[in-house]
């Protein structure tokens, strides 16, 4: 936690002197930078002060996320923090968020956990109080904020040492109770690193979490910190969106402000824009001659808007490009009968493709293959009694008959040894 210090008296006397008259009787305005409100909290039995920075919004009264930042008080970080935010989305670089800092009346209280370590218990008179600050914010701090200002249900949270702890034990304990979770150089060594050990477990019990969660690590915190991101590594649940930065060009006490710069730009940065969807999209697959030569087969994609394998059609037209018409919606790779009555080619059922048989007017569709993967790129036999195909993602030729009967493997092409440069 950063303190700012007041000018010694001495220092306002020399100030004083040695203005000018017509300065020193000028009249001084107040500087105002947002609002500060007090609650009169139930849960911990005392008066807590909140000091909130708006910044500018595209949109005026347009309602704004929420970061909640203990450590919150003027004389705390709520000032550099808060200029943090007033520059990242002026400059574009961060989302506005509306900016929640509650300052601290017993810090060490509030921001730790139960302990069984004893040096532990000798920082403070009281310790381990996260529980109640929890509920104080869950159940009386949030519900306020939304009483009196416009928001969006999307939150966040950052702090700093004992706050950074408080942050990756909400995680770890609580992680509904937020959305985004930002902690630099957390104090992770609270009771004998108690919340490292139990993290797997934690973590290994809600499979389904989505959540984001940004630490960093000084030089002074980084050894506990990689300790942490090590069970990150190992346990987190395929939603949490989580990333570990190393500052070891940092000191416990200059950390918060520049790791602070990168994870406001990292994780509360402004959505990309979303990519224009193409007008029309055409493509073209394959292209088979019939055995006769007077007519061609060809797989063809015409279609608006975003890319969708339905919209495949196979066409036939005459050998000099006269008279093409679609034969099969939804199909691909195409080929014609040794007696060009009918053609092969894979079709769409139910996000797998499949291989049918048609008559070269489009009636008479017939259903080949019926099983998991997709089935692709056929090919009759010049007897016209068996078809290869391929399975994707396979090196392996099938082949069965023309009615979909006896699959049977022909080649396994892993099999065959490297012949080197021909």
């Amino acid at each position: 936690m950063t303190r700012f210090h007041s000018l010694q008296p001495a220092l306002l006397l020399l100030l004083f002197v040695f203005l000018p008259p017509a300065q020193a009787a000028e009249t001084a305005s107040p500087l105002v930078i947002g609002e500060t409100f007090t609650i009169q909290s139930k849960i911990l039995n005392e008066t807590r002060r909140i000091n909130v920075y708006r910044p500018p919004a595209p949109a005026a009264g347009e309602p704004l996320p929420v970061l909640y930042m203990p450590d919150g008080g003027m004389a705390e970080d709520f000032l550099h923090v808060a200029g943090l935010v007033q520059v990242s989305v002026g400059n574009g670089t961060m989302r506005p968020f509306l900016l929640v800092g509650i300052e601290n009346t017993e810090r060490r209280r509030d921001m730790t956990g139960p302990t069984d370590n004893a040096e532990d218990k000798k920082i403070a008179p009281r310790v381990g109080g996260s529980a109640p600050f929890r509920k104080f914010l869950r159940e009386e701090l949030m519900p306020e904020v939304k009483r009196r200002y416009r928001t969006t249900p999307e939150t966040a949270i950052v702090g700093e040492s004992l706050a950074g702890l408080f942050v990756i034990e909400t995680f770890l304990l609580e992680p509904d109770l937020f959305d985004t979770y930002i902690a630099f150089d957390p104090s992770l060594w609270w009771n004998d690193e108690k919340l490292i050990k139990d993290a797997a477990g934690r973590l290994r019990s809600r499979p389904d979490l989505k959540k984001t969660l940004y630490f960093a690590g000084s030089a002074d915190m980084g050894p506990v910190a990689q300790r942490f991101a090590e069970v990150l590594g190992n346990n987190a649940p395929r939603g949490v969106d989580w990333h570990y930065e190393q500052m070891p060009e940092e000191k416990h006490s200059t950390i918060y402000h520049p790791a602070a710069l990168r994870a406001f730009r990292a994780v509360l940065k402004p959505a990309a824009p979303a990519a224009e969807e193409p007008k029309h999209q055409l493509y073209m697959q394959d292209v088979a001659w019939s055995p006769d030569g007077r007519r061609i087969a060809f797989s063809r994609y015409s279609a608006d808007g975003p890319f969708d394998n339905k919209n495949w059609k196979i066409w036939i037209a005459d050998r000099d490009g006269s008279h093409p018409r679609p034969v099969l919606d939804g199909a691909v790779y195409t080929s014609f009968s040794p007696d060009g009555q009918r053609l092969v080619a894979g079709r769409l059922f139910d996000g797998d493709w499949e291989l049918v048989t048609v008559r070269a007017d489009g009636s008479d569709l017939r259903r080949l293959t019926r099983r998991a993967g997709e089935d692709e790129v056929p090919s009759w036999a010049p007897d016209g009694k068996e078809i290869l195909f391929l399975i994707q993602g396979t090196p392996v030729i099938q082949r069965m008959g023309v009615n979909g009967q006896g699959v049977t493997k022909l080649l396994d092409t892993a099999t065959i040894p490297d012949a080197g440069r021909i």
